[in-house]
């Protein structure tokens, strides 16, 4: 952070020949990244030097989260959810591409030594289908993730997609799910939605996904030998919510 803003290093970057030329775009280039430093919603990206968080590399990154660590908890959860909407696609993002590359990195004979599953909580929200006036960060968010669904698993790294509007998450990743477990749907566009992708002899079932109770759900997939209507168990402590 402390190049970044430097006000000498854009103009370090400039021939002198060349500044008058310029001059006016770097005065607004410069007001941006100044009006961007500033903004509190971004300070998760930029508290590194403040608050000690270990970034000298890879490995310490990685290890504040829980990974890679030879003891130590087997779920790590990374909780992004006092970011702003404007940053949280930005976040998703980076974390998605550093644990695939981590992977990528990873010799062939230990991918599938020690898997990872990566749970995308509340998908909708950073997993979006390509839209004509998307912002940037979910533009990232969607290619990044979709990346992952596709060539993930030759890499040992697996996807879980959570969302209460599945119509809401890219068709891509939804092609790449090998099998789904369907809660209570009450919207017609997630109920069609599931209808086109899921099997012929499925479909009578999706007609019961309006009025399942609490924990009941349908699902279907490889990993199942029918389609099914089944009741998961109650968690244990329960939330606090009676639905």
């Amino acid at each position: 952070r402390s190049r970044l803003v430097d006000p000498t290093l854009l103009d370090s970057a400039t021939s002198a020949e060349d500044v008058g030329r310029i001059e006016g775009h770097l005065t607004t280039l410069k007001l941006r990244l100044q009006t961007r430093l500033d903004d509190p919603r971004w300070q998760s990206f930029l508290n590194y030097e403040r608050d000690a968080i270990p970034c000298g590399s890879l490995i310490d990154w990685m290890e504040s989260f829980g990974l890679g660590k030879r003891e130590g908890p087997r779920v790590s959860i990374i909780d992004l959810s006092m970011l702003s909407h404007e940053v949280l696609p930005y976040a998703c993002t980076v974390i998605g591409r550093v644990l695939l590359e981590a992977r990528e990195n990873l010799p062939a004979a230990r991918r599938y030594k020690h898997p990872w599953v990566f749970v995308l909580e509340e998908a909708h929200n950073y997993a979006r289908p390509a839209r004509a006036d998307e912002e940037r960060g979910q533009t990232l968010s969607r290619l990044s993730f979709e990346r992952i669904a596709k060539e993930g698993r030759k890499f040992g790294f697996s996807l879980i997609v959570a969302s209460q509007r599945p119509s809401e998450i890219s068709q891509t990743i939804i092609s790449q799910c090998a099998n789904f477990i369907s809660h209570r749907l009450q919207n017609p566009d997630d109920i069609d939605h599931f209808r086109h992708i899921i099997p012929m002899q499925a479909r009578r079932l999706l007609d019961q996904v309006t009025i399942l109770a609490s924990g009941e759900a349908i699902v279907f997939g490889s990993a199942f030998h029918v389609p099914t209507r089944v009741q998961f168990d109650r968690p244990s402590p329960e939330p606090y919510s009676q639905t």
